[in-house]
């Protein structure tokens, strides 16, 4: 979206991001460091105006408020301006979360929630502690966050999670429980919570306990026996090995890092000794392996494990979630009954240059998904790739390509072949989908795959919708072993893939984030 009408909060928004811009220390003010800092705005955002101007601040002006007109276009000043006056940074972090918090409740008079909460004392390690909760351990506190108001702001964009409360007035409400909390405060919380909470239709919330004190940081995720516990998240990178070999056998780099719901830290998986690379067919032992260490790890929590694949292209094929969790036992132990599987695109992760796109596309579905209450059936698109025989794949491609890239609402693609291969359609579309930001690929492993996968992603999505497309599958898949016969066959079950990136989720929490494990930031 480009050219649109800002208003008032905006444009004074857009005022204090130009001041802090012009900042005589920052750096920007020098006239190489200026023109620099214009050309690299320039490659990151299409269509800046490049007009010339009598002064810095007139130049700093166009171009934030070129960005601000479109949607996420702020997002690569931090990036710029972090490269080039670094010092400005801290400055401009806050004013960027106070951007995408307007947009996420416009119209929406947030004035005594801001002057109690930006008031409000309260300890850095119970702030940290209940924004890691609200978040469910997808975002740490950043360091410019030091008062409840600015966590409440960082936390406004994050998306919503399935049981459809945002995750800011989860904080809000968790705040809230504080016996030390100033009254004002708390009917300020009080008033805002209540009002979204009808008028976007959200599950009410259970109210605060009368005399609860401020939970420490390591006890916040002990939820209510009515609540599911945040999992322990287990990243698990399967990289190519790129050292120099006289051999041509493909081997790849396997390694983990576990994030618990409650500390802010990505924590290395651990082991005695550097693991040497292994061929495709040892992957599924150097798994278990690695997965038995970090259970070993895990031996004083009662909380549930999530297994993240971040696979590269050629393994998109690899069925991951049916490798044994103990390939020595002797008959099918498959991870997926003991773990949640999840598949991400470790290329997607790895390379910067996807990564604006990803963010604007998933960024549009999350707004629109709040705006529906967070419901499963809410608005995202799917689009069915199909090859029509009476094209050629070059024709297929290209229509694909105006399809997809006009419309900003495709977040999945039905992929046409499988994608693992490069010089199949599928590879093709999984380059598309990676260049244009759609997040969620569908598809089926086996080459010559039945027609009836998609007849079985229809009846899903008719069912429970694209969000809750993965947590069905999984069910699917567990159910085909468990004499619990559906209504499609079980062959065509086990192949389906649901592959899900939320850059949220992966990108966003600095050393914290999935990301700077697999090698996506720096």
């Amino acid at each position: 979206m480009t050219g649109r009408e800002l208003d008032a909060v905006e444009l004074e928004l857009i005022a204090r991001i130009v001041e802090v811009l012009e900042e005589p220390s920052g750096g920007l003010l020098d006239d190489a460091a200026r023109r620099f800092w214009r050309d690299r705005m320039n490659r990151q955002v299409e269509g800046l105006p490049q007009d010339t101007y009598p002064s810095p601040r007139l130049v700093f002006l166009s171009v934030v408020t070129a960005c601000a007109e479109r949607d996420r276009g702020l997002e690569p000043l931090i990036d710029v301006t972090r490269l080039v006056a670094p010092a400005l940074e801290r400055h401009l972090r806050p004013l960027i979360d106070e951007w995408r918090a307007y947009q996420a409740y416009r119209g929406r008079d947030w004035g005594p929630l801001r002057e109690a909460l930006e008031r409000q004392p309260m300890d850095l390690s119970s702030l940290s502690g209940l924004f890691a909760a609200a978040s469910e351990g997808r975002r740490r506190l950043p360091d410019h966050c030091g008062t409840p108001w600015a966590a409440f702001l960082n936390l406004a964009d994050l998306n919503t999670p399935p049981d459809g409360t945002p995750p800011s007035i989860a904080f809000l409400h968790r705040l809230a429980q504080s016996p030390d909390l100033d009254p004002a405060a708390a009917d300020a919380i009080h008033t805002w919570n209540a009002h979204l909470t009808d008028e976007w239709r959200l599950p009410v919330l259970p109210p605060p306990p009368e005399t609860t004190a401020l939970p420490a940081p390591e006890s916040l995720e002990k939820p209510s026996p009515d609540e599911p516990r945040p999992p322990i998240r287990v990243y698990i990178s399967i990289a190519p090995d790129h050292t120099p070999q006289r051999r041509r056998t493909p081997r790849y780099r396997v390694a983990a890092a576990v994030k618990f719901a409650d500390s802010p830290a990505l924590q290395r998986e651990p082991e005695t000794e550097a693991q040497e690379p292994v061929t495709r067919d040892r992957l599924k032992t150097r798994v278990a392996e690695l997965l038995g260490r970090v259970a070993a790890a895990c031996h004083d929590r009662s909380d549930p494990i999530a297994l993240e694949f971040f696979l590269p292209v050629e393994l998109l094929d690899e069925p991951v979630e049916w490798w044994d969790r103990d390939p020595a036992r002797g008959f099918a132990n498959p991870l997926l009954y003991a773990y949640r599987v999840t598949l991400h695109s470790l290329e997607r992760v790895q390379r910067p240059e996807f990564h604006r796109a990803w963010r604007e596309r998933h960024a549009r579905w999350t707004q629109r998904q709040m705006n529906n209450g967070g419901s499963p059936h809410g608005p995202g698109r799917v689009h069915m790739c199909t090859q029509d025989p009476a094209v050629t794949g070059a024709q297929h491609l290209s229509r694909l390509d105006a399809v997809v890239g006009r419309d900003e609402d495709v977040v999945a693609m039905v992929m046409c072949e499988v994608p693992w291969k490069k010089d199949t359609l599928g590879g093709q579309e999984v380059n598309l989908a990676l260049e244009h930001g759609v997040f969620v690929w569908i598809y089926h492993r086996a080459e010559g795959s039945p027609p009836q996968w998609r007849s079985a992603v229809e009846d899903a999505m008719g069912e429970v919708g694209l969000a809750g497309l993965p947590e069905h599958a999984h069910q699917w898949k567990t159910d085909t072993d468990a004499d619990r016969p559906g209504a499609h066959d079980p062959a065509v079950v086990r192949s389906l893939v649901v592959l899900w990136d939320d850059p949220e989720q992966l990108l966003d929490g600095g050393p914290a984030a999935p990301a700077a494990f697999v090698g996506g930031i720096s």
